[in-house]
């Protein structure tokens, strides 16, 4: 049952704060359910999965419904929330940098919203290497990888 708890307040409010509009809405939900994964469309138009990890732990991973563009190529962007606070120090930026070398697709991102800095890891890849399959392993890895740099991070906290 997909459910979005009270503490992801933070998460989805830097969601609708970076969204800007719907693409490819349709294709991503017949992919998404294909892979059969529970999903929940924002107003922003992003998908939100919940995912349960390790220790009851839960991990949310977006997925933009606005495509980037590569020379013609539609790019999804998967991503979920590792970090938030009010300043960054050099061990969070160490780990946001240096961990998610180790995936290879991996990348991270830091932005800054209304006084808030977030810590973001990052998916990006072609649409049409979207598939079923492919949806399932990259959530279910970035959902992971995510929820341990944030317990890691945010001292146990479970909050995205």
């Amino acid at each position: 049952m997909f459910s979005l708890k009270s503490s992801h307040v933070g998460a989805l409010a830097f969601v609708g704060a970076i969204s800007m509009g719907w693409a490819q809405e349709a294709q991503i939900k017949r992919v998404l359910s294909q892979a059969q994964l529970e999903y929940k469309v924002l107003n922003s138009g992003n998908f939100a999965l919940v995912f349960q990890t390790e220790g009851g732990r839960t991990q949310i991973v977006f997925i933009n419904s606005q495509m980037e563009d590569l020379k013609g190529y539609p790019i999804i962007k998967l991503w979920s929330v590792v970090y938030q606070g009010k300043t960054l120090d050099k061990l969070v930026l160490g780990r946001l940098l240096l961990y998610p070398a180790q995936y290879k697709i991996v990348g991270s991102e830091i932005t800054e919203e209304e006084g808030q800095v977030f810590g973001v890891y990052t998916i990006k890849i072609p649409f049409s290497a979207f598939t079923p399959n492919m949806a399932k392993a990259l959530c279910e890895m970035l959902a992971n990888m995510s929820d341990k740099s944030e317990a890691e991070l945010r001292k146990g906290a479970n909050d995205f």
